[in-house]
């Protein structure tokens, strides 16, 4: 957060940022500073995991009065942005968290939180708004979102934070802002809500703190029920590594094993291993100079080991964030069955952790 100078401030109306802008360096104004409120908002719906088997947990989310009246400052220019994100915080939290837990209910309090298994405490730590002006018209947000999770006695049991960011190419304005922060608020309560739920430790901390007459497993179902994902129905898919681009290829070689690993995990594909499918193009004499990166390649690669669909992307980086694309392709058709993309503005490995992201995503249906 940036404190308040001792220079001259006033506020915008609640119109468009460019005319703030326009006010605040006109007429020769010095060191005036115009105030403009911002209210994150959410640009799309925040859940869509894709999780099947929620952990067996009441959980809370503490949103305090504290979270809500809170604004975030961040001086820009002559530009003083006071963000409000309570509201949309509490929104992203309970629509993302809702697939992860078995029950999820917001408390104002924390002697209430205690009533529950697990607290959710959700905190941005830091929030930095951009924009350009002609002719570039663009708005950009970073933000870094701490989670906690408390047990009945207030004690941390898992801590973890991302730093997630997003952009637009649009004109500055008041709406823009509180978008695209909002789109990255989204972007990394789903990075943190997919690091839990797939938190080996985590998921033994709730198998051996479950309370009566919750399943003593994650997902564990009667044994009369079926499986969510009988192997009869799981499509048998291929994964071609990822295209590196300003990265090395040993690097997209090492994203796209845990890519493959994380979509055996959700339990609807069959994968088929990377040596298997070594064997079997050599079975069929098939020959590629340099990285199969075509529709065509990837097309001829499924068909030839009799894959149903087959997962192909790319990995790269642009300043100083890192950036996944991936598409699944239905080999009969080459029709595009589901895309998925993750920005990350972190160390490249950060993102084994978002394949995971990546897998839920393609998984979804």
């Amino acid at each position: 957060m940036v404190q308040r100078g001792k220079s001259a401030a006033r506020d915008v109306p609640a119109y468009g940022l460019s005319t703030a802008i326009v006010l605040a360096v006109a007429g020769g104004c010095g060191p005036m500073t115009t105030r403009v409120p911002v209210r994150l908002l959410l640009p799309t719906p925040a859940g869509q995991l894709g999780i099947r088997a929620p952990l067996p947990v009441h959980a809370a989310v503490l949103i305090t009065d504290e979270l809500t009246q809170t604004a975030h400052q961040r001086q820009r220019h002559s530009v003083l942005f006071e963000i409000t994100a309570g509201a949309a915080v509490e929104s992203a939290a309970v629509e993302t968290f809702s697939e992860v837990f078995q029950s999820i209910t917001v408390v104002r309090a924390p002697r209430i939180a205690r009533d529950y298994d697990i607290t959710i405490v959700p905190e941005i730590t830091d929030l930095d708004p951009q924009y350009e002006w002609d002719p570039h018209n663009k708005v950009a947000c970073e933000m870094t979102l701490r989670l906690s999770c408390l047990d009945r006695q207030g004690d941390s049991v898992w801590v973890k934070s991302a730093t997630c960011s997003d952009q637009a190419l649009t004109r500055p304005t008041v709406q823009a802002v509180g978008s695209v922060c909002g789109a990255a608020l989204v972007l990394a309560m789903r990075q943190l809500a997919a690091e839990l739920a797939t938190d080996a430790a985590f998921s033994r901390y709730v198998a051996s703190n479950s309370p009566p007459g919750l399943p003593a497993q994650r997902g564990q179902r009667p044994e009369s029920s079926a499986a969510p994902y009988a192997l009869e129905n799981r499509r048998s898919a291929a994964l071609v590594d990822f295209r590196g681009l300003a990265i090395t290829q040993a690097e997209a070689t090492i994203l796209s094993d845990r890519l493959r690993v994380e979509l055996a995990r959700t339990g609807r594909f069959e994968m088929i291993e990377r040596e298997r499918m070594t064997e079997l193009l050599a079975e069929q004499g098939f020959q590629q100079s340099g990285l199969c990166d075509t529709e065509r390649c990837y097309l001829e690669v499924g068909r030839l080991v009799g894959a149903e669909v087959i997962v192909a992307g790319t990995v790269g980086k642009l300043g100083r964030t890192y950036s996944v694309n991936a598409r699944m392709i239905e080999v009969e058709t080459g029709r595009i069955a589901a895309q998925a993309s993750y920005d990350c503005p972190c160390e490249i490995d950060q993102l084994l952790g978002a394949m995971a992201i990546i897998a839920e995503r393609l998984a979804a249906p």
